[in-house]
């Protein structure tokens, strides 16, 4: 059931619910878009604070309290957060979001050391996902028992194995080899072919991100688009991210190598542009870890992705 953005926040009572919340504690949840500036800037650094310690870190949030809360603010419509009290003092939180084109579905967290919070902080958060979005998932550091407990505890299979990687002002990018030009419409059918072919299961199509407005490069030889990149500041944020380097795959070896590099050291340079962006991130592969440290990234830390198994129809 889809929760209205002006939906009263609810409160579950765990003796009348068909969750196991441990004895003496709360569960309840509110839309975030019903947080106040000053609740938003709490949850936040509480988060933030959880964080920076890789046993419990979360993927998608930040460690710096600043950015999580804009992370927070610009989550996508109709997003609820679970909280689990005890004696007035936080103890667990979980926080639901789904994308409102396909089936996925991103948990965040839970921030708890009990897997009965865990579990009950889920079945709370639960009525809100809507329907069609079956397609849950969590990311978190590989170190993160308690998240790795609750996706298998909840059916979810390994996804992925993926690197944060992190370059900051002080490192300098190569000139690129390959034209590198912001995108124009008569690029688009090419760029739409690349990010199906090399991210097919990214949670954005080619046709959203054109929708979004997410700023795009392309790599060009003549008007033949060899490759593209994408590019995103979360207002409030000082983290610029790059959310996607794709590359034709019918390109030679080397050849893509070449471009991927031009698009990743243009996308660094591009978002420097942006004085309030202190360093840039992307989350790869750790298979492609060289070209990244050629580069100037550093590794911030190992994540796993689990996900829902959704059976084909």
């Amino acid at each position: 059931m889809e929760t209205p953005d002006n939906a009263p926040a609810k409160a579950l009572d765990p003796a009348s619910s068909d969750m196991a919340t441990p004895e003496g504690m709360t569960l309840s949840t509110t839309p975030t878009s019903l947080l106040s500036t000053t609740e938003i800037a709490e949850v936040a650094a509480w988060i933030a604070d959880r964080n920076a310690d890789a046993s419990a870190h979360v993927g998608y949030l930040s460690t710096r309290a600043d950015e999580v809360s804009a992370e927070i603010a610009n989550m996508e419509k109709g997003s609820v957060i679970a909280h689990c009290v005890r004696h007035a003092d936080r103890v667990g939180l979980m926080i639901a979001e789904w994308d409102p084109v396909s089936t996925r579905a991103w948990l965040h967290g839970p921030w708890t050391a009990d897997d009965a919070i865990a579990d009950g902080l889920f079945a709370a958060l639960a009525p809100h996902i809507p329907a069609r979005n079956t397609e849950h998932e969590v990311f978190c550091d590989e170190r993160n028992a308690t998240v790795t407990g609750f996706a298998r505890r909840h059916g979810m299979v390994l996804a992925g194995a993926f690197d944060t990687r992190s370059i900051g002002r002080e490192v300098e990018t190569p000139e690129p080899e390959n034209v590198i030009l912001p995108a124009e419409p008569h690029h688009l059918a090419s760029f739409a072919r690349i990010h199906r072919l090399t991210h097919p299961e990214a949670h954005r199509s080619a046709e959203q991100i054109v929708a979004d407005d997410v700023p795009l490069l392309v790599a060009l030889a003549g008007e033949t688009v060899l490759g593209y990149g994408t590019r995103v500041v979360i207002p409030g944020s000082s983290t610029g991210l790059i959310e996607h380097i794709g590359v034709d795959p019918d390109l030679p070896d080397e050849r893509r190598s070449q471009v991927r590099d031009d698009l990743l050291a243009s996308s660094v340079r591009l978002l420097f542009a942006n004085h309030d962006i202190s360093h840039v991130e992307i989350v790869a592969r750790p298979e492609r870890a060289a070209e990244f440290e050629r580069l100037g990234f550093r590794l911030l830390r190992s994540m796993r992705a689990y996900r829902s198994v959704v059976e084909s129809g």
